[in-house]
């Protein structure tokens, strides 16, 4: 568990330093899969309550490596399972794209996005790494 933690950190902090000077490495879509994966099914359920009346599902399906996952974002919890299904806001695209996107790197249109696009606003102002 913690080396897959720090590879993530390390992934994302490494992006930030190529970013910061115009350049880009990109990520193996596998390797982007699997920090998505843990993005997702690790941190993503950390408990925090949301500001929402009644659970929202968002899918996410990366193209690339074909991986599904479909969290339920719920004002008590936020829940993650491997696998498809009916959402509010699916996002789709390859899984660095994605990886990017759910940590708050790139802009909205790195993705394609149906449903309820506001949901992304939740993410973001809920789904961040802080210590305090």
């Amino acid at each position: 568990m913690w080396s897959r933690r720090q590879a993530s950190e390390t992934a994302i902090h490494r992006f930030d330093a190529e970013a910061s000077s115009g350049a880009g490495s990109g990520f193996d879509p596998e390797f982007a899969s699997d920090m998505l994966d843990e993005l997702l099914c690790a941190f993503g359920p950390r408990p925090r309550p949301l500001e929402i009346d009644s659970p929202k599902m968002v899918h996410v399906h990366s193209t690339d490596t074909d991986d599904h996952w479909l969290m339920t974002l719920g004002p008590e919890r936020t829940d993650t399972a491997r696998r498809s299904g009916d959402a509010d806001l699916t996002l789709t695209g390859p899984a660095a794209d994605l990886y990017l996107l759910l940590w708050n790197r790139t802009p909205d249109q790195t993705v394609t996005m149906s449903g309820d696009r506001g949901l992304m606003d939740l993410w973001r102002s809920n789904f961040r790494v802080r210590w305090s």
